[in-house]
C-alpha cells in the first residue's frame, strides 16, 4: 500500500510539473508573437505643430493625399503617439504614419 501512494505522488508530481511547462511555452509564444512577429513596424515621420493646428486638419490633408478615411488617419496618428484624446498643442512633436 506505501509503494502505490510513492508511486502515486510522484506521477502526480510529474503531471503538475508537464501542465506548468506547458503552460510556461504557451505563455513565452504568445509573449513573443505579441512583440514582434504578429506585428508590423510603421514606418514615420515627425511633424512639429504649428499654433493654429488640429489633429483633423493634420489627418485632413494626410487622408486626401492618401486616399483615405480621416478617422483611420486620426486614429492612426493618436496610436502611433499614444494619445487617449485629440487635443495637440504648439510646438508639439507628432509621428505620422506613412501610407504606401
Amino acid at each position: 500500500m506505501i509503494k502505490c501512494s510513492i508511486n502515486y505522488k510522484l506521477n502526480l508530481k510529474r503531471i503538475v510539473l508537464n501542465v506548468l511547462l506547458i503552460l510556461a511555452v504557451f505563455m513565452l509564444f504568445e509573449t513573443i508573437t505579441s512583440y514582434g512577429l504578429g506585428k508590423e513596424e510603421i514606418k514615420t515621420y515627425e511633424l512639429k505643430v504649428n499654433d493654429k493646428d488640429t489633429l483633423w486638419d493634420i489627418a485632413s490633408i494626410i487622408s486626401s493625399k492618401n486616399n483615405m478615411e480621416i478617422h483611420k488617419v486620426i486614429y492612426d496618428i493618436q496610436d502611433v503617439n499614444g494619445m487617449s484624446s485629440s487635443k495637440i498643442y504648439k510646438d508639439q512633436i507628432l509621428l505620422i504614419p506613412i501610407y504606401d
